[in-house]
């Protein structure tokens, strides 16, 4: 955790929750809950079911004070190792403009691990080298994303050489938080920005420039 890893809710003892009753239900996540925050500090913020069984009353319980839940992954590992395979889960989300969510139960030893380590090491290399197409994140980061990249709006206001965005969320900052990626059309022209009095780094790309804000800021200011 202190690394940078996320902790997620999987249930206390990994049952197959749509068989549990109500009060069943809200033991497996709290136990769970209670044991990451003993351990790391800090409570999670997503959930992962076991064998990804859920239904409405499960996802609706599991999602209280949380940003996502896992629905679907991708396999890695065992006989879900071979480079055409993992490449083409990459590939189809490119084309398709989705997230994947990849799932491995071991590298070196463990359930369906990797016979060849270099294998899940050379899929890493292969993300890395794409990392100007893709965001590889943890699943608290993408959803928190995703949620704020859809529940947030800007109005904008241009005067002279100065446009004015101002974001507006009704999401909870402290389980939300993040940045969203504001779009410029430039031309051949530099930009500077700000938001709450500090400047904004501005990345340039095929006449647009790109700046992350804060949703839960002030006004955006762009000269």
């Amino acid at each position: 955790s202190d690394k940078g890893h996320e902790m997620s809710n999987h249930s206390w003892s990994h049952p197959n929750m749509t068989s549990l009753s109500g009060e069943e239900l809200k033991e497996q996540i709290r136990k769970n809950d209670e044991a990451i925050i003993a351990n790391i500090g800090k409570p999670s913020t997503t959930f992962c079911f076991p064998y990804n069984a859920y239904n409405e009353t499960v996802l609706a319980e599991a999602m209280k004070g949380r940003v996502g839940a896992r629905l679907k992954e991708f396999w890695l590992g065992g006989q879900h190792s071979p480079k055409e395979y993992l490449q083409k889960q990459v590939e189809d989300a490119l084309a398709s403009g989705s997230w994947i969510a990849g799932m491995t139960h071991g590298i070196n030893y463990g359930y369906d691990c990797y016979e060849d380590p270099s294998e899940f090491t050379d899929f890493l290399d292969y993300l890395k080298s794409l990392e100007d197409r893709i965001w590889v994140g943890t699943f608290r980061d993408v959803a928190a994303y995703v949620a704020a990249a859809e529940g947030t709006t800007v109005e904008v206001t241009k005067t002279g050489k100065v446009t004015t965005v101002v974001p507006s969320t009704n999401l909870d900052k402290t389980l939300y938080e993040t940045a969203l990626t504001l779009e410029v059309n430039t031309g051949e022209h530099k930009i500077k920005a700000e938001q709450d009095g500090k400047a904004l780094e501005v990345l340039y790309r095929n006449d647009k420039a790109f700046l992350s804000f804060s949703p839960f800021g002030g006004a955006v200011t762009v000269r």
